[in-house]
């Protein structure tokens, strides 16, 4: 079994991931959410913490903004004017 807890606490938690029971109710667990997804109060909990896949806010400029930005330049005025 792949070990997610990589601290201090691996030799103590050992045995119980290896017990028949956690295999049991991890195996539970998982096809649980294979076949349900997440109930309605951990979809809540997970808008309310953040943690979704959303629109994220584009870091980036515009090609106008760009071209602009790089036309209208105080340079630029000066050798025109």
């Amino acid at each position: 079994m792949k070990k997610l807890i990589g601290n201090d606490w691996d030799e103590v938690l050992a045995p119980a991931f290896e017990s028949e029971k956690y295999q049991e109710l991890r195996d539970f667990l998982k096809e649980e959410y294979l076949k349900n997804g997440l109930s309605d109060s951990q979809i809540n909990l997970r808008i309310k913490d953040g943690r979704v896949n959303g629109e994220q806010e584009s870091n980036t400029k515009s090609i106008k903004h760009i071209v602009t930005e790089n036309i209208f330049t105080f340079f630029n005025l000066l050798n025109i004017g």
